[in-house]
């Protein structure tokens, strides 16, 4: 029920994007996107609809970054003892955040197939949203920053570190020269003047995967545009994000369906 509701979302975000030949806001300045918990309201943040329904919520322009990302998917790998899987990673402590769930189960196969396990169920997948992983990503940050003034500081603490999409990644690199190549973290695709409207504001939406930026540029005739790629680190860190909003990936969705079907164990989180 939670995927069909998030699909259908998904569905009514498409039908409400419309080509505006004005809007001439500067993309590359001020770009601050991310989630919040899974309450029923917030999942209504796309909608396009006319009337206020839940009138005391902030119009969607007005909220903060945490609020605008909690419709996506975000996956880690979990031990036995139902706690995040630690890598080591130049000598550092780390746990893996994967947007792609493609990229998570190729990992999670990795680990079971380098350490002989024998019983699958003492590894597994779960989920959590990008507001979690933004604070996380935060905390990461600041660890960072700790290192840096004492060396023995990531001996001691575990990282968090977010893992962007291969594909995704691929597919960025076609649109970006080389020494943006060279800078780009984590990709998110729009076009310009292609945006949807909501509380009476045109908000430009990006999409995690660029197979559902076309779909939606076909559903609506588009034919002549150019994709464009930011980078959502930056994004999710600038003080400007009123003019954005964030299209979660059709194929996460319908892999967190199946997740949840499945069932998933309790978790620290």
């Amino acid at each position: 029920m939670h995927f069909f509701f998030l699909l259908f979302l998904f569905n009514i975000l498409v039908e409400g994007i419309k080509i505006s030949n004005g809007f001439k806001g500067n993309i590359l300045t001020g770009n601050n996107l991310i989630l919040k918990r899974n309450l029923v309201g917030n999942r209504l943040c796309m909608f396009p609809n006319r009337f206020s329904i839940f009138f005391w919520k902030k119009k969607y322009h007005d909220r903060p970054i945490d609020e605008k990302l909690s419709v996506i998917p975000v996956y880690i790998i979990t031990n036995n003892n139902n706690s995040p899987y630690i890598f080591n990673e130049q000598d550092r402590q780390i746990c893996y955040m994967f947007l792609c769930p493609d990229d998570a189960e190729n990992m999670l196969n990795e680990i079971i197939k380098s350490n002989g396990m024998q019983n699958r169920n003492n590894i597994k997948l779960y989920n959590i949203n990008m507001q979690k992983a933004y604070e996380l990503i935060k905390e990461f940050m600041h660890l960072k920053k700790l290192e840096n003034q004492n060396s023995d500081v990531k001996n001691n603490i575990v990282y968090w570190k977010l893992i962007p999409s291969k594909r995704q990644t691929q597919n960025a690199y076609v649109f970006l020269s080389y020494k943006k190549k060279s800078e780009l973290v984590f990709p998110v695709f729009y076009v310009d003047g292609f945006y949807v409207n909501k509380d009476r504001a045109n908000i430009v939406p990006l999409f995690f995967d660029i197979e559902d930026l076309r779909d939606a540029l076909n559903k609506k005739g588009v034919k002549n545009y150019k994709i464009k790629v930011l980078n959502f680190v930056d994004l999710i860190f600038s003080e400007n994000h009123k003019s954005f909003g964030f299209v979660p990936s059709s194929k996460s969705l319908e892999y967190l369906d199946k997740l949840n079907k499945l069932g998933t164990r309790r978790s620290y989180f």
